[in-house]
């Protein structure tokens, strides 16, 4: 707990002086002689005694105790026996046998310094002189604490009176506890003086100390318990309780937060707690709380601003206690079967459970107010609140699930067909694998996600997906993505439609599983240049339309290999790299429709011959005509007629070189070069070299 300035008293955590009978001996310290002889009463009721203590707390090193001899009147006779102090892990104060004249005598401290553990420095040190009155028959422990000495002061006062020690003693308990704590069985039956460590009657004593302790930091502390010991020693009772008010605020938030029910004050660490609240509850003027008041349930409100204000309190077994929701509602139903549920006895609405481990009502939780409590008999079962939140009842405990597990369970899947299915909220799907259920991957959720309401039929008609873009094809009962080649088609190639034929583009195709070119049905086509009248013939390649020939039309700067006309009429003819770049829609030398085809068209049309070829021939002999020894599976015909350079005819039936639009330096251009070794290259060379020409349609 974090208690600003709390200064830890010597008697909270108490000195044990552990006193039993002996035969005789010598004593041990310091022994002032007897200034008369013990009278006969004394010296009939003489006996030997040996006492030793020790403390846990933080003594200042001056601190002593001693042993002061009492005679049958309980006057101080002037001896006294001074303890010696060891080291042993903790500080002891041992004193051997001692012959006393009564078997009542007090210890007292002189020069008993305690340091506050939260004043600073930490060398501040507040003496604390006590006087306890000891039974030295007693074999208990001693706790030297201002309980023992409110009590010590009463009862040589009802002594004096003439009631006998034994019942002075007992009386003066009991006058202490209904100041602090009403009537309390469990502290009835132990002292404030004499108690084991760690017991109810160490923490009662303790208690007190620290609601005085807490008048150190302002000082007060010698007056406030010179007025208590006055008053109570007088006629053992106190009635300036307002004094405590602002120390009681004090333990507000470390109470207000600790979890309250009958069993949880009961371990050693909560019994410091209860102990305060039974004197919140004297404080306050709560009265009794005894048998006839069990449970009874009172609202603390008092005057001023203090943390306890609108506090509820209980009366328990112990008394009156600071009490949870929980508590209040179930303190009279007692135990019952685990996990057994009931509502609130104040507030109706609420709802409750019996745990049986550790033996309290707790409050159900808003999932257990909707679904009841996990238990044995729910053991594995699913439920839901809403349509948001899932669960499984596991070892008493609804676990959180996903909603894909929690709808799986309800799933049974055909182990004969494979199939998606949703679950019972419409929404889920599943796949059901021949028998085993599973979740979709991304994959097929995304394709799940964007065919929804899709009619996959028996034609191989496309499908547009949900999100307006993607085509689908249902083949063989399922819905998949249409190829490109299908989208071309604008129909799919499925089981539906095998061995169809179809023209995609500028190629024909055949359904053999999925759209294949036919290289047995090559598309054909002519066209004449209205300039000169030439028919040339025409070869498609996908979505390209390309010359079967050179280009044969006749300009300036234009030759026939070797100057022969018929060369020309086999070949075409050569053109000037320089007039086949030309952007100039005046100097184009393809006809209308037509154009020189660019590096990347180049690309598409060796892209194609790859796809679609045959895989260990390369593409040169796949374009090449028979004629030059290829095998011309497209019917490109590509004819190997030489080239012109520097005015030299070269490389005919070994090469041949053809025009490119491509980028160009201030004095270079590109070309492709097919040559009779099976390579198709791409090369740079100055503007006045030359090439043929073969038009693609624009």
């Amino acid at each position: 707990m974090n208690k600003l300035f709390f200064v830890k008293l010597c008697a909270a955590v108490s000195i044990a002086a552990g006193l039993v009978a002996c035969s005789g001996g010598s004593s041990s310290g310091e022994e002032l002689p007897d200034p008369s002889s013990p009278d006969k009463e004394a010296v009939a009721d003489s006996a030997a005694y040996a006492t030793w203590a020790r403390t846990d707390m933080k003594i200042d090193e001056v601190s002593s105790v001693w042993i002061y001899e009492l005679d049958s009147k309980f006057k101080d006779t002037g001896r006294k026996f001074k303890a010696d102090k060891r080291k042993d892990g903790l500080t002891k104060f041992v004193v051997d046998t001692v012959v006393l004249a009564s078997r009542y005598a007090l210890l007292r401290t002189e020069g008993f310094r305690i340091r506050s553990y939260e004043q600073f420095p930490v060398e501040n040190y507040v003496e604390v002189p006590l006087e306890i009155l000891v039974d030295m028959k007693d074999s208990l422990p001693v706790s030297i604490s201002l309980a023992g000495q409110f009590v010590t002061q009463r009862a040589i006062k009802l002594a004096s009176d003439g009631m006998p020690m034994d019942s002075a003693l007992q009386q003066a308990h009991g006058e202490l506890l209904k100041v602090f704590y009403w009537d309390v069985d469990a502290l009835k039956r132990e002292s404030l003086i004499h108690n084991g460590l760690l017991s109810a009657g160490w923490y009662a004593g303790d208690v007190m100390d620290e609601l005085f302790e807490r008048f150190m930091i302002t000082g007060e502390l010698s007056e406030r318990v010179s007025a208590f010991v006055a008053k109570f020693a007088a006629d053992g009772k106190f009635e300036d309780y307002a004094v405590f008010e602002p120390i009681l605020d004090y333990y507000a938030d470390e109470l207000r937060v600790s979890r309250f029910s009958k069993s949880d004050n009961r371990p050693y660490y909560g019994k410091k707690n209860v102990l305060i609240q039974l004197f919140m509850a004297g404080l306050y003027g709560f009265g009794e709380c005894n048998a006839d008041k069990y449970c009874e349930i009172k609202k603390l409100n008092y005057e001023g601003e203090a943390a306890y204000n609108d506090s509820v309190f209980i009366c328990d077994t112990l008394g009156w206690m600071l009490s949870t929701f929980a508590y209040r509602n179930t303190c009279r139903l007692g135990p019952a079967e685990d996990r057994d549920t009931h509502k609130g006895l104040v507030d109706t609405t609420a709802l409750f459970y019996y745990h049986g481990t550790f033996g309290r009502w707790e409050e159900c939780n808003s999932v257990q107010k909707v679904i009841g409590m996990c238990k044995p008999s729910r053991a594995g079962e699913y439920a839901s609140v809403g349509d948001t939140a899932f669960f499984q009842c596991t070892n008493y405990l609804w676990l959180s699930i996903t909603a894909a597990e929690y709808y799986a369970n309800q799933i049974a899947c055909d182990s004969a067909e494979r199939y998606i299915v949703l679950a019972s909220d419409s929404v889920t799907p599943f796949y059901c694998d021949y028998g085993k259920l599973r979740t979709l991957t991304d994959a097929e959720r995304a394709l799940y996600d964007d065919t929804k309401g899709l009619k996959c039929d028996t034609t191989a008609e496309l499908h547009l997906a949900n999100d307006s873009l993607t085509y689908y094809v249902c083949d063989a009962g399922n819905l998949r993505k249409a190829s490109a080649l299908e989208i071309s088609a604008k129909r799919g190639c499925t089981g539906y439609n095998m061995e169809e034929i179809r023209k995609i583009d500028y190629s024909n195709y055949r359904c053999r599983g999925s759209w294949k070119y036919m290289k047995d049905s090559i598309y054909r086509d002519t066209v004449t240049d209205a300039r000169d009248g030439q028919k040339y013939p025409l070869v498609g390649m996908a979505k390209q339309l390309w010359f079967a020939a050179y280009l044969n039309y006749e300009t300036d700067s234009s030759w026939c290999y070797n100057d022969s006309a018929a060369n020309c009429d086999k070949y075409g003819r050569l053109y000037r790299l320089a007039e086949a770049n030309s952007h100039n829609a005046d100097s184009l030398l393809c006809p209308k429709g037509f154009h020189v085809p660019s590096k990347d068209e180049f690309q598409g049309l060796f892209d194609f011959a790859s796809e679609w070829g045959s895989q260990s021939d390369g593409i040169s002999p796949l374009l090449k005509s028979k004629e030059a020894g290829g095998k011309d599976w497209f019917g490109f015909n590509a004819l190997l007629g030489g080239v012109r350079e520097d005015g030299n005819f070269v490389y005919a039936g070994s090469g041949v070189y053809m025009c490119t639009q491509g980028a160009a330096t201030a004095k270079s251009l590109s070309r492709y070069r097919l040559a009779q070794d099976l390579s198709f290259t791409y090369d740079t060379v100055t503007l006045n070299h030359t090439c043929y020409i073969r038009c693609l349609a624009d």
